[in-house]
């Protein structure tokens, strides 16, 4: 979770025998600012750390995490606090208090719960409009709706990044009972064109497999989200073709992903790095070599909202080569990580009888 960082020295200066005279000049100057500025990190780390202690404190009173007036106050507090940006060494003193590491897991299972509870209560308000165009209309006043396009956007142009050609067939799995990336993405298909794309020109176009109809399977190991997704697709005509589904838990002996160009994994598929790698291990081996799959994570303090995903361990970089990381600034929380399935060593050898190595995909 913590990123590599230089330690300030509080204005202690070093031995004179450990730095050259320059070096040792500039500490002389520098050493009242370097204290000025620990002692404002201290400070914005104990102020970040007491409001989140009292946000989840607060929500660990409410009964229940349905959406309403005071739980939509705490989490949109949460949110706003945890996208601030900080620098790293702020950051760091946060995720080290000990009071802060015992209540993370507990936040985030808060945080995964209530977003069920309100894209589960936004899809049957959608569900239960009288006609098409009232449920997209209800569909996109969601109140996060311009959020997800955002996200999107981010993910396609990493991914055309990678690979600059919109694909035929996406997964995605985890996709809940409000599957608004999937639309997104299955929005962007059609058109060929980024989401919230509002140019004129019909010359935006990007470059598609004009013999595949787009595609997009949402799984999830939740019967009743993939149910309320379903229903709730069929709803909104036109826009929800293309959509489909099937309930099976990620890497699930029932999933075949084999056809999918693209695989995406939401950010709370997995809680831990260890849950993490076991996912992405069941998942990749029911891909085909060279597809692409797309990762959620999370940086800074947008970490107590979602797990931060290492990608540098052994069990993830023997199965997929990282092409990019976007870290988003602003209202878009989640960090994304687009990465390619390596080609898979021959079990038989090769013509002389060797076994070769795995090999870096140049992506």
């Amino acid at each position: 979770m913590f990123r590599v960082l230089g330690f300030l020295t509080g204005g202690k200066s070093p031995k004179r025998s450990d730095v050259s005279e320059d070096d040792l000049h500039a500490d002389t100057l520098g050493g009242a600012d370097r204290a000025r500025l620990e002692w404002a990190s201290q400070r914005k780390a104990k102020g970040i750390t007491m409001e989140l202690l009292k946000i989840h404190s607060r929500l660990a009173r409410l009964s229940d995490f349905q959406p309403g007036k005071e739980t939509n106050e705490i989490f949109s507090r949460l949110v706003s606090l945890c996208c601030e940006i900080h620098d790293t060494e702020t950051i760091d003193r946060v995720f080290r208090d000990g009071m802060v590491q015992a209540i993370l897991p507990p936040l985030r299972k808060m945080c995964s719960d209530a977003e069920y509870c309100l894209e589960d209560h936004w899809a049957k308000h959608i569900t239960a409009a009288p006609s098409t165009d009232e449920a997209i209309r209800r569909l996109k006043s969601f109140t996060y709706y311009r959020n997800y396009e955002d996200l999107t956007r981010h993910e396609i142009c990493a991914m055309l990044s990678a690979h600059p050609v919109l694909p035929g067939k996406v997964a995605f799995i985890g996709s809940g009972p409000l599957p608004l990336t999937s639309l997104c993405f299955l929005e962007a298909l059609k058109k060929r064109a980024l989401p919230g794309n509002r140019a004129d020109s019909e010359d935006v176009r990007y470059p598609a497999n004009q013999s595949l109809i787009p595609e997009i399977l949402n799984i999830d190991r939740d019967g009743a989200a993939v149910e309320s997704a379903s229903v709730m697709c069929a709803k909104l005509g036109s826009l929800g073709e293309g959509m489909k589904f099937q309930c099976a838990p990620a890497g699930g002996e029932a999933l075949d992903l084999h056809d999918f160009d693209v695989v995406c994994i939401a950010a709370l598929v997995g809680g831990s790095q260890n849950e993490k790698e076991g996912l992405l291990r069941r998942v990749a081996a029911k891909m085909r070599e060279g597809a692409l799959i797309i990762m959620r994570t999370s940086w800074g303090l947008r970490s107590c909202l979602y797990p931060e995903i290492d990608m540098a361990t052994e069990e993830m970089l023997q199965r997929v080569e990282i092409c990019s990381v976007v870290h988003p600034y602003g209202s878009v929380v989640n960090s994304i990580i687009v990465a390619r399935i390596r080609t898979r060593p021959k079990l038989n050898g090769d013509a002389n009888g060797s076994i070769p190595f795995i090999t870096t995909l140049v992506c």
